[in-house]
């Protein structure tokens, strides 16, 4: 793929495309990147784990509830980025942040992570393909609850 840089970027309008430049995947980031697309074009098992009075509210009410990300008082890391990208970046950001000629501000970064929490709404499900041991005792109410399985599609 050939590189494409606006003539004038300062003068560029809103949407304008600037820059097009080719950058190379880790093995690693694309094996995520191939994941993500498996996952959005496969039918797979996922699983919600969840105390019993949820689950009767939910067939009383026929309808999921999403919580804020911030407020999953059962898992407080819930919508922050890992631990480690507030250390480094992967190599494929490294090099699309070069070539840009942009760099990470990490305390903005951190601030719009804050920020994302208290505006996003999530209902959460894991795509695991077995029962856990430990999802039942965090999520399934020690063994109490219920797990709903479903699938992708």
């Amino acid at each position: 793929m050939k590189s494409f840089s606006h003539p004038n970027p300062e003068a560029a309008g809103p949407g304008e495309i600037v820059g097009i430049y080719p950058f190379r995947l880790s093995p690693e980031e694309s094996e995520l990147i191939g994941n993500q697309l498996f996952a959005a074009d496969r039918d797979f098992l996922i699983c919600h784990y969840m105390k019993e009075k949820y689950f009767l509210q939910l067939l009383e009410s026929a309808a999921f509830s999403a919580k804020r990300l911030d407020l999953y008082d059962d898992d407080p890391l819930e919508g922050l980025y890992p631990e480690a990208n507030k250390q480094s970046m992967s190599p494929a950001d490294t090099q699309l942040l070069q070539q840009m000629n942009a760099r990470r501000d990490y305390e903005p970064f951190l601030k719009s992570q804050e920020i994302h929490r208290t505006h996003c709404y999530a209902h959460c499900w894991f795509g695991v393909p077995e029962e856990r041991a430990v999802m039942w005792e965090k999520y399934g109410d020690n063994g109490e609850g219920v797990c709903i399985v479903s699938t992708t599609h």
